[in-house]
């Protein structure tokens, strides 16, 4: 019986359709296994940031210096930031050994996870097509590359935020509330990983949510709200728990003007950010060249003088036109379609659309005008640059009514460049790490053993004229040290608690560095306390097999009476 057609071309349609997802899934599965080789191959050659590394160190010592992120095992200064990333640090060096493989290893599974959940994302919204060219984009933007390398908190942040838009997105199209509500939660953990940064796609998935439900309004925004209230109080769970600790109990925190964690999370990395002041960490001009960021300004990420364009982001202006004539024509089909009901895949693909805009203008702007920026920072909307990138390449592709395959050819040669980049980055070992405090190593070896030799007996490793300088010690031998300042000449220690170490011979030696006139005012400046040792101690550098000077000093023992009448610098 002859076939008609329309009949063959019904029969077709199915087989046509398997074919297509015999071919996505390894396609999607390629994508994934490339951000896994850039992110996991030889990560034992980064150098990792001994600030971070030595409070992972602590942490996996007790339970206190656990809870409350203590950078130094007898849990007189934390971090910066709540511990949850280094939590996952500390479990992995507990699984493996404390190697540079295992520190890194938390940050680049969560970078490749990143990739996973982009994919899932971008084709709820849009399509496997374009869920396949955004995980790709991915995979081998440099930037998401160099920071899933890195010792920081950044991408494990981005693959939770990915978390939430995916459950945003469920919930849109399930209309339940609880997927919303662990949408808050997932925001939460990120918050709990890297604070503000966190936040930035926050407008994105509010607008994704409000298109994509067919909820009413009112509905709608009062289930953000309870999204919100979850993210809200796991966001601050570690913050009122460590604040409402006996004070004896707690910490100071790195960055702090008060010690408390609360002035550490809202002003030092809150308000400080914004307006630029003064950071122990490694100013942005004394970054390696291609990875220097431009003055703030309306051009910093796409102008000529900035790094983004050149060797960590070349993808960063096709992917800003691609998404940019993606948006248009998405308008242009809602156009013309005013007046009909859209179909749910047409209204998740408008509300993608709007989310992915809001994204990309929120982060653009953002980092733009922010004073301080570091490159790693923008992980914080390199998943919206990777969607923009993949998703309008293909929404062009078509608008043209070409093949797909074609699409394909077009995003590989978008990427090109991109992940040469990404290779340069592997082979080098390079990280965007902040390395804050980083000593030689064989500096820090030649000051371990001479330490060891000599201070065995004591409780403190040695006293420590900032938090920075005794990082790479800590890591090395895992000993409690006296810190007399957090930064900046910030005091942690009294005249009183010093007196009492000496006397009891719990403190034999200073870490430092040579004071000078204009030292407290720096970052490891000196510091009080500081300066009366390295008046009255003696200087021990080249004992330990060094030549410089100014590094170790031996303590005076201890004498009330130099005590109390040296006190003034």
């Amino acid at each position: 019986m002859a076939t008609s057609p329309a009949t063959t071309t019904l029969s077709a349609r199915p087989r046509a359709l398997s074919i297509s997802r015999a071919l996505a899934w390894p396609a999607a599965a390629a994508a994934i296994a490339a951000a896994v080789v850039l992110r996991v191959t030889e990560l034992g050659r980064v150098q990792p940031d001994p600030f971070y590394d030595a409070a992972v160190r602590s942490m996996g010592e007790s339970w206190h210096a656990f809870l409350f992120g203590a950078l130094e095992p007898g849990g007189s200064v934390s971090i910066d930031k709540p511990p949850f990333d280094l939590w996952l640090q500390v479990a992995s060096t507990k699984s493996l050994g404390f190697t540079t493989t295992a520190l890194l290893l938390p940050e680049a599974l969560g970078g490749c996870a990143a990739v996973a959940l982009l994919f899932v994302l971008v084709r709820s919204l849009w399509g496997t097509a374009e869920a396949i060219a955004a995980a790709a984009a991915l995979a081998v933007l440099p930037v998401s590359v160099l920071t899933s390398r890195s010792d920081t908190m950044d991408s494990l942040t981005a693959a939770l935020t990915l978390v939430a838009a995916v459950l945003v997105v469920r919930s849109a199209r399930t209309g339940g509330r609880w997927p919303l509500a662990a949408a808050g939660a997932a925001l939460g953990l990120a918050f709990n990983a890297k604070l503000f940064q966190a936040l930035i796609p926050v407008p994105a998935l509010a607008v994704l949510y409000v298109a994509a439900s067919p909820l009413t309004l009112a509905e709608r925004l009062s289930r953000l709200a309870l999204a919100g209230a979850v993210g809200a109080a796991v966001g601050l769970a570690w913050l009122a728990v460590v604040s409402t600790a006996p004070p004896q109990e707690q910490p100071w925190a790195f960055g702090s003007t008060d010690g408390s964690a609360l002035n550490s999370t809202f002003v030092y990395n809150g308000i400080d950010r914004l307006g630029g002041q003064p950071t122990a960490q490694r100013p942005a001009a004394a970054a390696p060249p291609g990875r220097r960021l431009g003055a703030p300004g309306p051009l910093r990420l796409v102008g000529s003088g900035g790094a983004l364009r050149s060797r960590l982001a070349p993808e960063l202006v096709p992917a800003l036109v691609l998404g940019g004539l993606a948006l248009l024509a998405a308008a242009a089909g809602a156009l013309r379609r005013r007046g009909a009901e859209p179909l749910p895949r047409d209204r998740l693909a408008r509300a993608g659309a709007a989310g992915l805009a809001v994204w990309l203008l929120t982060g653009l702007v953002l980092f733009s005008f922010v004073t301080r920026l570091q490159v790693r920072y923008l992980e914080g909307f390199t998943p919206a640059v990777a969607a923009a990138l993949g998703v309008g390449t293909v929404a062009l592709v078509r608008r043209a009514r070409l093949p797909v395959w074609v699409a394909g050819l077009a995003v590989a040669a978008l990427l090109v460049v991109p992940a040469q980049a990404s290779l340069n980055v592997v082979r080098s070992g390079a990280s965007d790490s902040g390395h804050i405090g980083t000593m030689p190593a064989r500096e820090t070896s030649l000051l371990s053993a001479y330490l060891r030799r000599h201070s065995a007996h004591t409780y403190y490793e040695f006293a420590s004229a900032t938090a920075v300088k005794a990082a790479p010690l800590i890591v090395r031998d895992g000993r409690p040290v006296l810190m007399l300042a957090a930064q900046r000449g910030q005091p942690v220690t009294s005249m009183h608690r010093l007196r009492v170490a000496l006397r009891h011979h719990r403190v034999r030696y200073l870490l430092t560095a040579p004071c000078g006139p204009a030292s407290a005012a720096r970052a490891g400046g000196c510091g009080q306390l500081n300066r009366w040792a390295q008046v009255h101690g003696r200087d021990v550098t080249r004992s330990t097999g060094l030549h410089g000077r100014g590094i170790l000093f031996q303590l005076p023992a201890y004498r009330a009476q130099s005590l109390t009448r040296h006190h003034q610098p």
